[in-house]
């Protein structure tokens, strides 16, 4: 990448050659084209930041709970190059990896044992262009900042089967997947006063009130008021379980969530209650109603 005039060679008598041709000069090195060639990799590079925690989960969660408004900020940002979507395996740990290289501050070094010397390579090749010179300090930035380049276009190219195998992923896991349901069961039963109220319902009487509800969204009469195509009869059916008879029980997974996991799910603010059916029977549609 590095880039000289041409030179003359000179054909004939070795000696001649060795005497015709001169040193190379700090003055053969094109450094516009070198700069022009930095911006260029530095613009692609620059742009590879991976979701932080915060954007995974909003991505995630819209997912599971089939609201794309909490995907869309995040895909809208992959569209304009800024942000790569989580991906899955090997590829997500070398992303990590490759990210903090090319974004952390060399200012700030404090977790790096002291005999490491970790390698400014964008202050060193700056230097460099800034005051046209060779050192060797250059030479080895401009070598690493190659490899991070090669290493930013590899992972971009391989981003979208990453991608798509996250995204399968987590809907593969939509129909098991029970974190929204949990949440949407401790309202469920805050709702009603359960482990809030002196005078509250029992946990007996608001399981059954479940089993209830499940049963008429399985049999058709009920459909919720908010995205029923998703939270549907498959999402509902997780909560109820046959017994050997014709008697439906309350799923053992959501039985046997002691009462401290129910008050923190319901103060819980990961999915915001609104995106979540409703807590109370009477405020599901009929189906016959228009």
């Amino acid at each position: 990448m590095l880039t000289r005039r041409p030179t003359t060679t000179v054909v004939g008598n070795p000696v001649m050659r060795q005497d015709l041709q001169r040193p190379r000069q700090e003055e053969d090195i094109d450094w516009d084209d070198i700069s022009s060639r930095y911006q260029e990799m530095l613009s692609v590079v620059s742009m590879f930041r991976l979701p932080t925690p915060s954007e995974i989960e909003h991505y995630e969660r819209g997912i599971l709970i089939g609201d794309q408004s909490i995907r869309g900020p995040l895909e809208e940002k992959h569209r304009q190059g800024a942000h790569l979507f989580p991906g899955t395996g090997p590829w997500m740990s070398r992303a990590v990896q490759l990210a903090d290289e090319i974004h952390r501050s060399h200012e700030h070094q404090s977790a790096t044992p002291a005999f490491l010397e970790v390698l400014d390579w964008q202050g060193a090749i700056e230097a460099a262009i800034q005051s046209r010179s060779v050192t060797m300090r250059f030479l080895e930035a401009w070598w690493h900042f190659g490899a991070i380049f090669g290493r930013t276009v590899e992972l971009d190219e391989s981003s979208e089967a990453s991608q798509t195998s996250k995204r399968a992923q987590i809907n593969s896991g939509k129909e098991t997947d029970n974190r929204a349901r949990e949440f949407w069961y401790a309202r469920w039963l805050t709702s009603r006063g359960v482990y809030v109220r002196k005078n509250g319902c029992s946990r007996g009487t608001a399981d059954s009130d479940l089993v209830e509800l499940c049963s008429k969204i399985r049999n058709g009469e009920l459909v919720s008021p908010i995205r029923p195509n998703f939270f549907d009869k498959r999402w509902f059916s997780l909560f109820a379980a046959r017994k050997k008879g014709e008697e439906w029980y309350l799923s053992s997974g959501f039985s046997r969530l002691s009462r401290e996991k129910i008050l923190e799910l319901s103060d819980s603010t990961f999915f915001p209650l609104e995106l979540l059916p409703p807590v109370s029977q009477a405020q599901f549609v009929k189906r016959s109603d228009p």
